[in-house]
């Protein structure tokens, strides 16, 4: 896949009000940071999918309309909608093209800054991982390689 060309932060706010496929390709590269009592977090975004709008694509949670669960997917872009995925992986996604309730799930990303905050950073329910943050491959997506962990794994 052609990479898009780089894309400034006020492209970017603007391609949130587009379809989720418009607006995925333009993640890749993307560097986000989660700041927590302890330190920062920092990552750049290596592999997304993006979900078509309500009733165009049916691995789109939004496919079947608004419920409790989903209701962030039809609010105004720029949000997040993060779900537990077969109880124990937190996915993040986020919403673009309120009107067709699309979204971007964040998949992998490679740590740039504050990798032992992100190993020592305990998992669901404050329980400690029993495995360590490893790298694995990603599939699909720039950078798919051992060097990149999954997102929605739970890794950050």
């Amino acid at each position: 896949m052609k990479q898009p060309p780089a894309t400034s932060a006020s492209d970017l706010h603007s391609l949130f009000d587009a379809h989720a496929a418009e607006l995925a390709p333009h993640l890749l590269g993307c560097e986000l940071t989660v700041t927590t009592a302890r330190g920062p977090v920092r990552v750049r975004l290596t592999e997304v999918e993006a979900y078509g709008d309500q009733g165009e694509d049916p691995g789109a949670h939004s496919y079947t309309g608004r419920t409790a669960r989903n209701a962030s997917l039809f609010g105004p872009p720029r949000r997040t909608y993060v779900y537990l995925s077969y109880g124990i992986h937190c996915c993040l996604n986020l919403v673009a093209n309120a009107a067709g309730a699309g979204g971007v799930l964040l998949r992998a990303a490679e740590v740039m800054d504050g990798r032992e905050l992100a190993v020592a950073r305990p998992g669901r329910q404050g329980h400690r991982r029993e495995a360590p943050l490893r790298a694995r491959p990603t599939g699909t997506g720039a950078g798919g390689d051992a060097a990149h962990g999954r997102l929605c794994a739970g890794d950050l």
